[in-house]
């Protein structure tokens, strides 16, 4: 069997004129590797990957997505953390002005248990805002 593409005489040369036609071609679609065809035993170019390097391009590419999706969550991340310390300062100031007027009301409320039931639940509040914060 005759082939009908360019032949080279070694791996060498083939390999020299894909990275020159890399450099100067205006071609589209240019060769990427050589080959050694099993039935004029002459390299050839080709424009295909071989699998392992399609299979490399492939891995590279999810890597890539990988490593954007964990800088985002990153990115995420700290977004809740700033809205996690706004939110502990807003219950703290609440917390602190409620145990204000608390202590002042206290004495005279007649609610006294709802009032205090109300001061322990913005506590709890504030302790799992906290502990989500430390996570």
């Amino acid at each position: 069997m005759e082939c009908t593409k360019v032949k080279f005489s070694n791996e060498k040369f083939a390999v020299d004129y894909i990275k020159k036609l890399a450099k100067t071609s205006i071609r589209e679609t240019k060769p990427l590797r050589a080959y050694l065809c099993p039935y004029c035993t002459a390299w050839h170019l080709t424009s295909r990957m071989s699998h392992e390097l399609k299979q490399e391009n492939e891995y590279k590419s999810k890597i890539l997505l990988l490593e954007d999706l964990l800088t985002k969550s990153q990115e995420e991340t700290n977004v809740h953390r700033v809205r996690y310390k706004n939110l502990i300062k807003m219950i703290n100031g609440v917390v602190t002005v409620s145990n204000d007027l608390l202590g002042a009301d206290l004495a005279k409320s007649k609610h006294k248990k709802q009032m205090l039931v109300g001061a322990n639940l913005m506590r709890e509040l504030l302790k799992q805002c906290i502990n989500n914060l430390k996570q």
